[in-house]
Protein backbone atom coordinates (compact mmCIF):
# COMPACT_ATOMS: atom_id res chain seq x y z
CA UNK A 1 0.00 0.00 0.00
CA UNK A 2 2.86 2.35 0.93
CA UNK A 3 4.47 1.89 -2.83
CA UNK A 4 1.17 2.81 -4.56
CA UNK A 5 0.90 5.81 -2.33
CA UNK A 6 4.34 6.30 -2.82
CA UNK A 7 4.10 6.63 -6.59
CA UNK A 8 0.90 8.34 -6.86
CA UNK A 9 2.93 11.19 -4.47
CA UNK A 10 5.98 11.28 -7.22
CA UNK A 11 3.39 11.23 -10.01
CA UNK A 12 0.83 14.35 -8.54
CA UNK A 13 4.31 16.10 -7.54
CA UNK A 14 5.34 16.29 -11.26
CA UNK A 15 1.58 18.09 -12.02
CA UNK A 16 0.75 20.45 -8.51
CA UNK A 17 3.75 22.32 -6.48
CA UNK A 18 3.11 21.47 -2.99
CA UNK A 19 5.28 21.87 0.16
CA UNK A 20 3.43 18.98 1.91
CA UNK A 21 1.50 15.60 1.24
CA UNK A 22 0.10 13.21 3.62
CA UNK A 23 -2.11 10.15 2.96
CA UNK A 24 -3.26 8.37 6.26
CA UNK A 25 -5.44 5.41 6.41
CA UNK A 26 -5.63 4.15 10.43
CA UNK A 27 -7.86 1.11 8.83
CA UNK A 28 -4.62 -0.68 7.54
CA UNK A 29 -1.96 1.13 9.67
CA UNK A 30 -0.48 3.03 6.72
CA UNK A 31 0.61 6.59 7.08
CA UNK A 32 2.93 8.01 4.19
CA UNK A 33 3.71 11.92 5.03
CA UNK A 34 6.51 13.99 2.91
CA UNK A 35 7.64 17.30 3.39
CA UNK A 36 6.74 20.65 5.36
CA UNK A 37 2.82 21.25 6.45
CA UNK A 38 2.07 24.87 5.37
CA UNK A 39 -1.28 27.30 5.79
CA UNK A 40 -3.43 26.26 3.00
CA UNK A 41 -4.24 23.16 2.38
CA UNK A 42 -6.72 20.90 0.56
CA UNK A 43 -7.91 17.71 2.07
CA UNK A 44 -9.79 14.39 0.30
CA UNK A 45 -11.75 11.91 2.15
CA UNK A 46 -11.19 8.85 0.07
CA UNK A 47 -14.59 6.52 0.46
CA UNK A 48 -15.87 3.99 -2.02
CA UNK A 49 -19.24 1.63 -1.19
CA UNK A 50 -18.81 3.13 1.96
CA UNK A 51 -15.61 1.48 2.61
CA UNK A 52 -12.93 4.32 4.08
CA UNK A 53 -9.96 4.02 1.88
CA UNK A 54 -8.28 6.73 3.49
CA UNK A 55 -7.24 10.62 3.22
CA UNK A 56 -5.18 12.63 1.37
CA UNK A 57 -4.24 16.31 2.43
CA UNK A 58 -1.80 18.85 0.64
CA UNK A 59 -0.70 21.52 1.83
CA UNK A 60 1.60 24.86 1.17
CA UNK A 61 2.37 28.26 1.35
CA UNK A 62 -0.36 29.71 -1.32
CA UNK A 63 -3.64 29.01 -2.14
CA UNK A 64 -4.49 25.72 -4.80
CA UNK A 65 -6.63 27.36 -7.73
CA UNK A 66 -9.37 25.73 -9.32
CA UNK A 67 -7.76 24.54 -11.97
CA UNK A 68 -4.88 22.73 -9.35
CA UNK A 69 -7.87 21.64 -7.62
CA UNK A 70 -9.28 19.72 -10.70
CA UNK A 71 -6.05 18.49 -11.13
CA UNK A 72 -5.79 16.84 -7.98
CA UNK A 73 -9.18 15.32 -8.15
CA UNK A 74 -8.93 14.07 -11.55
CA UNK A 75 -5.29 11.99 -9.93
CA UNK A 76 -7.33 10.92 -6.66
CA UNK A 77 -10.01 8.97 -9.17
CA UNK A 78 -7.22 7.76 -11.00
CA UNK A 79 -5.35 6.65 -7.24
CA UNK A 80 -9.20 5.36 -6.32
CA UNK A 81 -9.20 2.73 -8.89
CA UNK A 82 -5.48 1.10 -7.61
CA UNK A 83 -6.69 1.35 -4.23
CA UNK A 84 -10.09 -0.58 -4.71
CA UNK A 85 -7.64 -2.65 -6.09
CA UNK A 86 -5.08 -3.06 -3.64
CA UNK A 87 -8.25 -3.15 -1.05
CA UNK A 88 -9.47 -6.12 -2.74
CA UNK A 89 -6.16 -8.04 -3.22
CA UNK A 90 -5.82 -7.69 0.83
CA UNK A 91 -8.74 -8.68 1.51
CA UNK A 92 -8.15 -12.00 -0.76
CA UNK A 93 -4.98 -12.65 0.81
CA UNK A 94 -6.93 -12.29 4.33
CA UNK A 95 -9.14 -14.79 3.03
CA UNK A 96 -6.59 -17.39 2.09
CA UNK A 97 -4.29 -16.79 5.01
CA UNK A 98 -7.59 -17.96 6.89
CA UNK A 99 -8.04 -20.74 4.84
CA UNK A 100 -4.89 -21.61 5.35
CA UNK A 101 -5.13 -21.65 9.01
CA UNK A 102 -8.19 -23.99 8.88
CA UNK A 103 -6.68 -26.75 6.37
CA UNK A 104 -2.91 -26.58 8.44
CA UNK A 105 -5.28 -27.24 11.39
CA UNK A 106 -6.96 -29.81 10.02
CA UNK A 107 -4.02 -31.68 8.78
CA UNK A 108 -2.59 -31.43 12.18
CA UNK A 109 -5.82 -32.83 13.67
CA UNK A 110 -5.51 -35.87 10.99
CA UNK A 111 -2.14 -36.76 11.31
CA UNK A 112 -2.13 -36.69 15.00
Amino acid sequence: MEDLIGLFESEIRGVIRYDSFEYENPRNATHVFQGIQRLHKCHYRINVDKLDMGQVTLTRRTPFTDQELGQIEAALGALIIHLTNAFKYQADLSDDAVESLFLDDAWNRAVN
